[in-house]
């Protein structure tokens, strides 16, 4: 497995952890996948990029077993409208059951195929 590749996808989830960092769940065209963004490595405005529902491209760094580390963020656009009320628990139910379905998929083959 290469240590950096390059993907894209949405982002479904995002929890901060004790220790700054923050643990991001993403539903890509090959399936699902947990990254962590350390928050030594995080320049001003990544976060931002990073918030729910945004269609982002993003470099990992996977070494090892462990959970690769997102080391660049680029928003490609947005979900408009899912962070209102009235729309965000269905939003925030309907990425909970891509993520679980799709699960974690990056070694086999494409799903848009």
């Amino acid at each position: 497995m290469e240590r950096y590749r390059l993907e894209e996808g949405i982002v479904v989830g995002r929890k901060p952890l004790p220790q700054g960092d923050l643990l991001l769940r993403l539903v890509t065209p090959k399936g699902s996948l947990e990254a962590v963004v350390r928050k030594g490595q995080r320049p001003t405005g990544r976060t931002g990029r990073l918030s729910l529902f945004h269609h982002v491209r993003f470099q990992l760094y996977a070494k090892g077993e462990g959970l690769p580390t997102l080391t660049q963020a680029e928003l490609l656009g947005r979900l408009h409208g899912l962070e209102a009320p009235r729309r965000f628990l269905l939003a925030a139910f309907l990425a909970e059951l891509a993520y679980r379905l799709t699960g974690n998929r990056h070694d086999a083959e494409d799903l848009t195929q």
